[in-house]
């Protein structure tokens, strides 16, 4: 790690020179590789490590615990919001069999997929249960690997477009909808909102060598639609929710202006609903 800030320290001290922002590209796609990545792949490890403990609780044989299983899903969907943009750039294929996208008539587990047989009301049979536990788990401990190969490279403009995506997402699940059986949805857009500014921040002085306002005006969205969660766990708790919808607006056009500073073209080739 100490390494990794030695080389941003020497970059940024290079911006300075620079005629045009080419260093401060290669810059960005070193930070990408590096220190977000390595976030990316701490959020994976706690994804697994929950999404194994929804196995443990909920055996095929034996007595099943489906409030222990509970926890450990919110655990789990709150881990994947948190990195979200990192899992579906670096493994798309796992990422799909982990979120478990309802829109897709190809998902048959995933965490949105248990949602209704853990959550709803009577819970499902205990051999659905395990059949969508032990497929979440088998999906979940390939990611951490996955993650961490550099092999499976990520590009600093598509990752840029990508929290832009789900930063205008996030205002769309204050409705309830994302997450109807386990009340889940707020937490969620708040983990999201969260990872994506701590995935953003290792990339905050590059920006702010290159447009402070830029990077200010990013960090101060962040802050509001953070302040705006704040104390919130319910839809109906939200205040002005129209200026949360336009926050989060904002927050996905300025995400894409980060690529320009930074001598990157942004380009949109993941679908983040």
């Amino acid at each position: 790690m100490l390494r990794v800030f030695a080389v941003g320290l020497a970059w940024l001290g290079l911006l300075g020179c620079s005629p045009d922002n080419r260093v401060a590209r290669d810059a960005a796609a070193t930070v990408l590789a590096t220190t977000i990545r390595d976030y990316g792949v701490q959020r994976a490890d706690a994804l697994a490590t929950a999404c194994v403990d929804v196995e443990w609780a909920l055996p095929l044989i034996g007595a099943q615990d489906v409030a222990l299983a509970q926890k450990a899903w919110i655990r789990a969907r709150l881990e994947y919001d948190h990195a979200a943009a990192l899992f579906k750039l670096a493994a798309p294929e796992i990422d799909a069999l982990i979120d478990g996208e309802l829109d897709s008539p190809l998902t048959r587990s995933g965490l949105r997929k248990l949602e209704q047989p853990l959550f709803g009301k009577p819970t499902a049979d205990a051999l659905t249960l395990n059949w969508g536990a032990r497929a979440l788990a088998e999906a979940s401990v390939r990611l951490p690997p996955a993650m961490a190969d550099s092999a499976r490279t990520l590009d600093v403009g598509v990752f840029l477009s990508t929290l832009s995506g789900l930063a205008v997402v996030a205002g769309a699940k204050l409705d309830g909808s994302d997450s109807p059986f386990a009340q889940q949805s707020i937490p969620s857009v708040r983990s999201g909102i969260e990872g994506i500014a701590a995935m953003y921040e290792p990339l905050s002085g590059l920006t702010r060598a290159t447009d402070g306002a830029l990077d200010d005006q990013i960090h101060q969205l962040l802050s509001d639609l953070l302040s705006q969660l704040q104390g919130v766990s319910a839809t109906e708790q939200v205040r002005d929710k129209a200026l949360f919808l336009r926050r989060t607006a904002e927050l996905g056009q300025v995400l894409l202006k980060v690529g320009p500073a930074l001598g990157q073209s942004v380009s949109a080739i993941v679908d983040v609903t």
